[in-house]
């Protein structure tokens, strides 16, 4: 279970201050698929990376299975985020001089498995790039990289993935394909799921929608 209590970010500015996020609050349950909504500038990219520890909130909570990811150390939360959430980036964000293989592979690697390989292979072969392995990320299209990507995030098993406009970059078709495949092998984990998107309709696919408008969580 992720719980975000009172969680607020800003900016210094001229002085003064840019909130992005204002005293956020809200809960995601054991296998629930949640997706969070809102216009450009809203805070939901900001929110993914705070939930992500990848960056910090200035004020609030941000509790996994009740460990608070918001006082760890840089070493400490790096540690917990390769065992307990895997992330899906707009961008991607593979390593151009890896191979597929080596891509999946490296949260394991991080999370101190020394025989990651085997579990990397699975990964793929179960998002449909068993026979793309040894290829680097140019030697791919958008949506193979993207499957790629979200391989990545499933091969430790995390109970939280989060994904951040995972069809952002590709074409309507193609992100489809890719969005299907990722709910498809939602289905057989238990994870749960935080999906930032613009698009309304894959919205309505998750059990829950959250609005952000001006820096507020409204429940849909």
């Amino acid at each position: 279970m992720l719980e975000a209590q009172a969680v607020s970010k800003y900016y210094p500015h001229s002085g003064g201050k840019i909130d992005v996020l204002n005293e956020l609050t809200f809960t995601v349950h054991d296998h629930e698929k949640v997706a969070i909504i809102g216009p450009s500038g809203s805070g939901k990219s900001t929110l993914l990376s705070l939930l992500a520890g990848l960056d910090r909130p200035n004020s609030g909570s941000i509790k996994v299975n009740k460990d608070d990811i918001a006082v760890m150390t840089e070493q400490e939360v790096t540690a917990f985020r390769a065992k307990n959430i895997g992330i899906v980036f707009q961008q991607f964000h593979l390593m151009s001089h890896f191979t597929a293989l080596e891509n999946v592979a490296l949260p394991l690697q991080i999370a101190g498995n020394h025989a990651p390989w085997d579990a990397a292979e699975e990964a793929l072969k179960a998002v449909g790039l068993g026979a793309r392995m040894r290829h680097f990320p140019f030697q791919m299209s958008g949506g193979e990289c993207q499957r790629v990507a979200i391989a990545r995030a499933m091969v430790s098993r995390p109970p939280i993935i989060l994904a951040d406009e995972p069809s952002g970059n590709l074409d309507l078709n193609t992100g489809t394909q890719v969005m299907d495949l990722l709910f498809d092998v939602l289905k057989e984990s238990s994870a749960s799921l935080i999906l930032v998107t613009h698009n309304q309709e894959l919205a309505k696919k998750c059990d829950r929608v959250l609005s952000l408008k001006a820096g507020k969580l409204i429940h849909d």
